[in-house]
């Protein structure tokens, strides 16, 4: 079927309530870039990524992008103009804490101050909506479109230096594949041990966006759709299915750990 322009505007309004969820991550003086997902569980506020993104980082190192009030635009951050870029280059300190590092898993889990309110623009995913996940409905998920939402570091742009600390100016950018029974099935053979279909889900990635590499990409959610039931019009409802972790160049994969395993680990990791 061609494409159309009610695709083309289903796509952006996913991406654009996706964006809610998502942040920006530098790491070890602005050298490493990540992602971030903004979740809550229960009462907890918290941000979760890869755990290799903020491992051996101080919590009041990081720097964070968040999701402006405004409407996102489609330009990648590598070219954009200096007057483009205004005065948001080095990022936002947040209050967070580092509540542990699951190494197994690679995830990590930051929790924010409860004091803290988050400005205009982004939002905190409830943990909740994703249970049905939990299962891991393989044969349901086939077909279904996934959505990445990430900072990968070649989609930005190094506008400073002060000594080893180089500033960066963050541009996101977006993937959408099908899941595919087949590939989470067979595609584990060629990938190393540190993988396996008990915690984690495999994506193609594939070239795109003028093949820009996926590293930024580690901590990034993993999202579907669904649609809001009494709605008039159909509104995209993104829901958590895991986060990325690790790229395999060979296989063109990336794997992601599954939900179930996120939230027992945000569990476990919140209430000691």
């Amino acid at each position: 079927m061609p494409w159309t322009a009610l695709d083309e505007q289903s796509r952006l309004a996913a991406y654009e309530r996706i964006a809610r969820f998502t942040v920006g991550i530098a790491a070890n003086n602005n050298l490493n870039i990540g992602t971030g997902v903004l979740v809550r569980q229960n009462e907890n506020r918290c941000i979760l990524t890869a755990a290799h993104v903020i491992r051996d980082c101080a919590p009041e190192s990081l720097r964070f992008w968040l999701r402006p009030p405004a409407p996102m635009k489609e330009k990648a951050a590598r070219d954009a103009l200096d007057w483009e870029i205004g005065l948001t280059t080095e990022g936002t300190c947040l209050p967070v804490t580092l509540e542990g590092l699951d190494e197994r898993l690679d995830i990590g889990v930051l929790r924010l101050d409860p004091a803290f309110e988050l400005p205009d623009g982004p939002d905190f995913y409830n943990l909740v909506h994703s249970r049905e996940f939990t299962p891991w409905p393989d044969a349901k998920l086939e077909g279904t479109s996934l959505y990445l939402f990430g900072f990968p570091t070649e989609n930005s742009r190094m506008v400073g230096r002060d000594g080893s600390r180089a500033f960066h100016f963050l541009g996101a950018a977006c993937l959408n594949r099908d899941y595919s029974c087949e590939l989470n099935q067979s595609g584990w053979r060629s990938l190393p041990s540190i993988v396996s279909a008990s915690k984690d889900f495999l994506i193609e990635y594939g070239s795109f966006l003028d093949k820009i590499e996926p590293h930024g990409f580690s901590g990034c959610g993993v999202w579907v759709m669904a649609e809001t039931a009494g709605q008039r019009v159909w509104k995209p409802d993104p829901m958590l299915l895991g986060i990325t972790h690790s790229y395999f160049r060979k296989s063109d994969i990336l794997a992601a750990t599954k939900i179930s395993s996120i939230i027992e680990v945000t569990r476990t990791v919140i209430s000691h």
